[in-house]
């Protein structure tokens, strides 16, 4: 094996080619276990089990652990760990950078979309604006005693115009 290549002799293609065996890489690769946990997770008879284990210890997809207890661990090699689970990282990697992108050239398809929009509200918010500063002059003028409370109201109806008529100007472009 080289690098994150698979390299899939003849002897991985004949181990992978039985479904049993397949089984038992996908139990393995859980954690390692023993010929009887294997046979009893699999429902099939320890004799098959360990037959199918013989052809995928050639193949060099499963090792025996070496432990000091009497029970014989399995586990799965590196080839075996990247025929069951092949390069999470990668796939994960794939999808964030796909859904960073998508999210990307939305935002841009949303602003170019938006930009002649943008364009056209734009004097008259100026003239809104405009009117609104000689609104709120000459209520400053006229009474001094409640400025406080004209100048709340005309800030809160010109903000209501302004959203309303920008709204407006936004549904009859579309």
């Amino acid at each position: 094996m080289t690098g994150k290549k698979i390299i899939l002799d003849a002897q991985t293609f004949k181990a992978l080619s039985v479904e049993t065996r397949l089984q038992i890489l996908k139990e393995l690769s859980t954690k390692p276990q023993t010929l009887t946990e294997l046979a009893t997770s699999l429902e099939l008879n320890p004799s098959t089990i360990k037959e199918h284990l013989e052809k995928l210890l050639e193949a060099e997809l499963v090792s025996i652990e070496d432990t000091t207890r009497k029970w014989k661990f399995y586990s799965l090699t590196r080839k075996g760990e990247k025929i069951i689970q092949p390069e999470e990282v990668n796939v994960l990697f794939a999808f964030s950078f796909s859904l960073l992108s998508t999210l990307t050239l939305g935002a841009v398809w949303l602003r170019e979309r938006l930009a002649p929009v943008e364009e056209e509200i734009q004097p008259f918010m100026v003239r809104v604006a405009s009117e609104a500063d000689q609104v709120a002059s000459e209520a400053l003028h006229a009474t001094s005693t409640i400025v406080p409370t004209i100048t709340l109201i005309l800030i809160i109806s010109i903000t209501l115009t302004i959203l309303a008529g920008s709204y407006l100007l936004y549904k009859k472009r579309k």
